[in-house]
């Protein structure tokens, strides 16, 4: 063998070398199986090279990411992250469903941890085609599917054990809450202060709040978000109506409220049964979602009917 072929040989050794480095770290961002060449997993790999620069789009998504890993390596939100405070600093990505590619790109991440609902689809479509890997949580709109988002996050973040912990504290403070409908209370919740009422059924957020506080969704018969008229509310006949905070505050608290057309009808309306949540907490079930069944069922609890 001469001096030229050795050569060659070693050469093409360590483009192989290479070529394997790179395809390894390619299946492992894409999710993949088993890989040749020692039986590295693309779990392992992915656990190698866990995500260091993170982007989090969605409320409740960026406050589960913050309580596994922290707030160093999420290195920007979107403006529908209100909470913790360890992120208040962090650039802003824009508007959950309003992004932009170029905006989020710009943080140079290696992952987009994103609500369900992110988009457009088509902005999403372009970080990943940048080869940002983007993973989208499915909707966590009770109990079960919280703790499955939680423990879906961990696999994705590299942390497991973290996720595995939160889950369990998550799940033991649920099981410590009324059992739905416990209280006799019927609810309504109303998402006013917008060119159209909207109430909420089932399979939503609020429906998961309010039945983890021990009440009755009075709108559980639709599904998901739906438009609200006067002569539609008056067959529900809630107990209580349950707005966010900031609505009831740009209707200029329980007076502006009460003399919206909407509510003409409406008994708990005018007797002042009206409670608030967080406007945060429409986002999705995260972190808070516990306290804030806890708190709305205790409220509930005080309100004469």
């Amino acid at each position: 063998m001469t001096v030229s072929t050795r050569r060659d040989l070693s050469r093409l050794s360590l483009l192989n070398h290479s070529l394997s480095r790179r395809s390894l770290l390619g299946l492992a961002a894409a999710g993949g199986v088993l890989l040749a060449g020692g039986g590295l997993s693309a779990r392992s790999a992915r656990a190698a090279v866990a995500p260091q620069r993170v982007v989090t789009l969605g409320g409740p998504v960026s406050e589960i990411a913050e309580a596994l890993i922290g707030a160093s390596r999420i290195v920007g939100v979107d403006t529908t992250t209100t909470t913790p405070a360890t992120l208040a600093d962090k650039p802003r990505t824009g508007y959950l469903r309003q992004l932009a590619a170029e905006g989020v790109l710009a943080l140079r991440p290696d992952l987009i941890l994103a609500q369900h609902d992110a988009g457009p689809p088509e902005a999403l479509a372009q970080v990943r085609a940048a080869g940002v890997r983007v993973e989208q949580l499915p909707p966590a709109v009770d109990a079960a599917g919280l703790v499955a988002v939680v423990r879906r996050c961990g696999a994705v973040l590299s942390a497991e054990a973290a996720a595995a912990a939160l889950a369990t504290r998550i799940g033991a403070d649920l099981a410590a809450l009324p059992v739905a409908g416990a209280t006799g209370r019927s609810v309504l919740f109303l998402l006013i202060g917008h060119s159209t009422p909207m109430a909420a059924g089932a399979q939503t957020p609020i429906d998961g709040l309010i039945s983890m506080a021990g009440a009755r969704n009075a709108f559980a018969g639709q599904g998901g978000w739906k438009p609200v008229s006067a002569e539609a509310l008056l067959p529900l006949n809630p107990d209580v109506l349950l707005v966010s905070d900031q609505a009831l505050k740009q209707m200029g608290g329980l007076a502006g409220l009460q003399a919206l057309p909407l509510l003409a009808g409406s008994a708990a309306a005018r007797a002042g049964r009206v409670l608030t949540v967080e406007a945060s907490l429409l986002q999705g079930l995260g972190p808070r979602t516990p306290a804030a069944a806890r708190d709305l069922a205790e409220r509930l609890a005080e309100v004469p009917v």
